[in-house]
C-alpha cells in the first residue's frame, strides 16, 4: 500500500523498508489480526445504485401499507439456529489463551436447524411457523412425533435448510390458508424463492427486497431474528443452570 501511494506521488527514492513498516504500524497502533470476514471491492458508482434501489424499495413497500390492510402486508425470511443454542463468550483468568466450554454434544453446536417466521406489517407473528430439521435419513414418525407441536410446521431435509419444494408446500398448505390469499409477501432475493413466486403468483404478491440490502430493509432481520436467538439463548442458559441433566440439544 505504501508503494502504491508513493508510486502516485511520484516519490521515486522511496523504499518501504522493514523499519520503515515496523515504525509505522506501532505510530499508528496497527497490528496483525485474523481475518474475520471476506468482501469484495465497492466502488462508490456501486453503493450509489445499491442506495437508489433501496430508496426505490421503500417507496413501493410505502404505497403498498397506504391502500392494502396491513395484516395483509407479511415478511419471511430464513434464519438458522444452532441445535445447542450457546454464547460464545465466557469468563477467564487473565493470560489464558485456550478457554473451553462445556456443552453436551460438540454435533450440535456446528450444526443447525432453520426456522423461517412470517410477521405482518401490524406486528403479528403468522401461525404456524415454519421449521425444517436436519434430518440426514427420513425418519419413519417423523410427522406423527411433530403432531402436539400445533404452533409449528415442521419439516426436515438432509441439511437442514429450506428448499424450494419445501417452501411451496408451506405456502400452499401454510400461509395462503392462513390469511396469505390476495396478500402481499415481502421477501429476499433467496433463489429457492423464483419458483415459487412464478407457480403462486396469483394469490399472492411478491416483492423481492433489493440484493445485499436485506439488513436495512427487511424487518424481520432488523426487529425480529437477532432478538428472537437472544431470547432463545437465554432460556436455554436459565434452562440449564436450573436443570443440568436437561438434554436441550436435538
Amino acid at each position: 500500500m505504501a508503494l502504491g501511494i508513493a508510486e502516485e506521488l511520484a516519490m521515486q527514492d522511496f523504499k518501504a523498508s522493514a523499519s520503515f513498516v515496523y515504525k509505522f504500524k506501532k505510530r499508528h497502533h496497527i497490528v496483525s489480526r485474523k481475518v474475520t470476514r471476506r468482501t469484495v471491492k465497492c466502488t462508490a458508482e456501486d453503493l450509489a445504485v445499491q442506495k437508489e434501489r433501496a430508496e426505490t424499495f421503500k417507496n413501493e413497500v410505502r404505497a403498498v401499507l397506504k391502500t392494502v390492510d396491513h395484516n395483509k402486508v407479511f415478511n419471511t425470511d430464513q434464519s438458522g439456529i444452532q441445535l445447542e443454542l450457546r454464547g460464545g463468550r465466557t469468563l477467564a483468568f487473565q493470560g489464558i489463551k485456550n478457554v473451553e466450554a462445556l456443552v453436551q454434544r460438540i454435533s450440535s453446536t456446528t450444526h443447525s436447524l432453520t426456522i423461517q417466521p412470517v410477521i405482518t406489517a401490524s406486528g403479528k407473528l403468522q401461525l404456524p411457523m415454519l421449521v425444517c430439521f436436519r434430518e440426514p435419513k427420513p425418519p419413519k414418525k417423523f410427522a406423527s412425533e411433530m403432531e402436539e407441536f400445533k404452533y409449528l410446521k415442521c419439516v426436515h431435509s438432509k441439511c437442514g435448510m429450506m428448499t424450494s419444494a419445501l417452501f411451496i408446500d408451506w405456502l400452499n398448505r401454510v400461509f395462503i390458508p392462513n390469511g396469505g390469499k390476495e396478500s402481499v409477501l415481502l421477501l429476499d432475493s433467496w433463489t429457492g424463492y423464483k419458483k415459487p413466486m412464478e407457480e403462486s403468483g396469483r394469490e399472492v404478491e411478491f416483492m423481492v427486497i433489493p440484493e445485499k440490502m436485506t439488513g436495512e430493509l427487511q424487518p424481520l432481520d432488523i426487529f425480529f431474528n437477532r432478538q428472537f436467538k437472544a431470547f432463545l439463548r437465554r432460556m436455554i442458559e436459565v434452562l440449564m443452570r436450573e436443570k443440568p441433566d436437561y438434554i436441550v440439544s436435538c
